[in-house]
């Protein structure tokens, strides 16, 4: 029985009783069909350009991100043990206050507003305190020393990551050998050039 599509059917103003084409259904879908492949033919083939809209900015020139700086490590470099620090309780320090030697340190760079990487890196960091390999246990056999390279971050907030993090392990706030520190500019960049960056970059 002949169909007619619905196109057609919905118009029966334009197509009177008598004057409605006369389709097979396997007529009507191989028309469809070709009429499809032509759309996607034009489509690949024209150019892939956007319309343009003047209501929104034009980003096809935007400017690419600047590259990564490279990290370069520098083993057996001196960290300057005369930098001075602020502890999370508010305590002035100097480097060589924590890095005399009794034990060894880990040092690590963060900032406290870091989204990604830095969350990352701490959180490792917590796994090997929870583990404690060995049997090594922190501010005993080891101390852990985390400095913001934010001089914008201040002793408060060093607290509360200290104290969150310490809550994670779990450990309680009292933990010796947790350092959470903040300093000023000229400090963090000197300690940052000679622990691990090539070359410094204010956090924000």
């Amino acid at each position: 029985m002949s169909q007619i599509p619905n196109n057609l059917a919905d118009n029966p103003q334009v197509y009177g009783p008598s004057s409605v084409p006369r389709f097979t259904h396997s007529s009507f879908v191989i028309r469809h069909f070709v009429l499809l492949l032509a759309s996607l033919f034009l489509l690949l083939a024209s150019p892939a350009k956007a319309q343009y809209r003047p209501d929104l900015p034009d980003n096809s020139e935007a400017a690419a991100p600047p590259p990564n700086r490279p990290i370069v490590e520098k083993p057996n470099a001196q960290i300057p043990l005369d930098l001075a620090f602020t502890k999370s309780d508010g305590a002035k320090i100097k480097l060589a206050d924590i890095f005399n030697g009794q034990k060894p340190v880990i040092l690590s760079l963060v900032y406290f507003s870091c989204p990604n990487l830095c969350g990352f890196t701490q959180t490792s960091l917590l796994e090997f305190v929870r583990k404690s390999p060995h049997g090594i246990q922190l501010g005993k056999d080891y101390d852990i020393v985390v400095v913001s390279i934010d001089p914008d971050d201040t002793p408060a907030e060093a607290a509360t990551k200290r104290k969150n993090y310490l809550k994670l392990i779990p450990l309680p706030e009292t933990q010796p050998g947790f350092i959470y520190l903040t300093g000023a500019e000229a400090n963090i960049k000197a300690l940052a050039d000679t622990s691990l960056a090539e070359k410094w970059r204010k956090a924000k």
